[in-house]
């Protein structure tokens, strides 16, 4: 790159973006083309002209292969192959992790004050969590309800950067999140959870929040996985079956009963086979060992995939028309993805924001394709209204809404099939 003019201008890096202020300057991107303000790339090589007025003129830095992603009601993350975090989306809470708040990132911030240290990354509505090398848990955002598991609730936390999670340094190897509890797997198997508990949904027993991780009692095996919705959480045990605990007004309990429960639960019918497990907002699913998908739970945008809507179903039902060589599985708010052997993705429920990316806003009752990407993806994450995929290069690729910049595309606009993040890839 060469920038001219050095005695009239400052330059300043600030998340993986130059930013070139002066006058009469111009910058040489060194190829044939250079970005526009916009994050969109323009077809000119060489020299580009700068207007004055001191203005910033934006060149993006080289990008970064990711190898994780996380998905929530507003804010998106990456992990990427340096061990680091990008996020981009909505930040009134601190939830990007640049140290600011009250803002939007249209494209990806690096999280400030990590490090190279980060294995996975965990977003909600209002916190998001890092999982380390060491096996320890890290946590920005807010921390209404205790979320920060601190033993506090004091909100200036969200400024501070990532904070450890106490008690939970080492020895994790999972961890879920939403909108306001969070869970995370020991070593042993064995689960502790800590935040908001007006339904019974952290599993001690009891309706009392907890501002530290409690222990989960009653479960009847060690736990694989572990999968958070709205006010409630399911695991997926070693032996292959699922229990649930907590809010059950919808079913998602999947005990047959609408009574809520405060220690888990057999889902009925899934006390083994299953390989993995998905919550959305008010209803959970199951990826059967060998094929076939099974969820329960509120129905009446048909994010149970059963080819109809219904109110509700209170025990496991089977998805209509998927394939059977299935990977993975993620839900949100009121819809589900899946993914393929072939690194397809399908997904159906709600679509008003086209977060099913087939191209419309048309509800789906039954799984369709995505648009543009039927291979080449390895884990698909779900956001509310916004979901995102990872593919086998590296790259990022989002959509549906997009009301604070959570596509990560560098605008604000819904996008109705998937659009490439800016910053990830080869």
């Amino acid at each position: 790159m060469q920038i001219g003019h050095p005695d009239d201008m400052t330059l300043a890096i600030r998340n993986a973006t130059i930013f070139v202020f002066g006058a009469g300057l111009f910058i040489g991107c060194g190829g044939s083309g250079s970005s526009r303000s916009d994050g969109s790339s323009s077809g000119t090589g060489g020299s580009q002209g700068v207007p004055d007025a001191g203005q910033p003129a934006k060149v993006e830095l080289p990008r970064v292969k990711a190898i994780r992603i996380a998905a929530s009601g507003g804010s998106n993350c990456a992990v990427t192959e340096l061990g680091g975090i990008r996020c981009w989306g909505n930040n009134n809470l601190g939830q990007i992790g640049d140290g600011t708040m009250n803002n939007k990132r249209s494209t990806p911030v690096d999280v400030s004050g990590l490090g190279a240290i980060a294995t996975d990354v965990l977003t909600g509505n209002t916190a998001t969590f890092a999982l380390t090398t060491s096996g320890g848990v890290k946590v920005w955002g807010s921390n209404k309800d205790g979320l920060f598991g601190n033993g506090t609730t004091a909100p200036q936390a969200g400024l501070m950067g990532p904070q450890d999670v106490p008690g939970l340094s080492s020895g994790i190897t999972a961890v879920a999140n939403t909108y306001l509890h969070a869970c995370a797997i020991t070593e042993q198997g064995l689960l502790k959870c800590w935040g908001l508990n007006n339904f019974g949904q952290l599993g001690d027993g009891t309706m009392v929040q907890r501002y530290s991780p409690v222990d989960v009692t009653g479960l009847t095996d060690t736990v694989k996985a572990v999968s958070v919705g709205g006010f409630y959480t399911c695991v997926l045990t070693s032996v292959g079956g699922v229990q649930c605990w907590g809010d059950n007004q919808w079913g998602q309990l999947g005990n047959g009963t609408t009574t809520q429960r405060s220690v888990p639960s057999d889902v009925t019918g899934l006390t083994s086979g299953v390989a993995a497990i998905a919550s959305g907002d008010y209803h959970a699913c199951a990826l059967m060992v060998g094929s076939g998908v099974k969820c329960w739970g509120r129905n009446d945008d048909a994010q149970l995939g059963t080819g109809v809507t219904s109110r509700q179903e209170n025990a496991p039902v089977d998805v209509a028309g998927l394939p059977g060589d299935l990977t993975g599985i993620s839900a949100t708010g009121a819809n589900t993805c899946v993914l393929t052997s072939s690194g397809g993705i399908k997904c159906w429920g709600w679509n008003g924001r086209g977060e099913l990316g087939d191209g419309t806003t048309s509800v789906h009752t039954s799984p369709v394709d995505v648009n543009g990407l039927t291979s080449g993806v390895t884990q698909v994450a779900t956001g509310n209204e916004t979901i995102c995929a990872l593919t086998i290069t590296g790259g990022v690729k989002c959509w549906g809404r997009n009301d604070d910049g959570e596509i990560g595309d560098g605008t604000t606009i819904d996008r109705l099939e998937p659009a490439d993040v800016i910053g990830f890839g080869p």
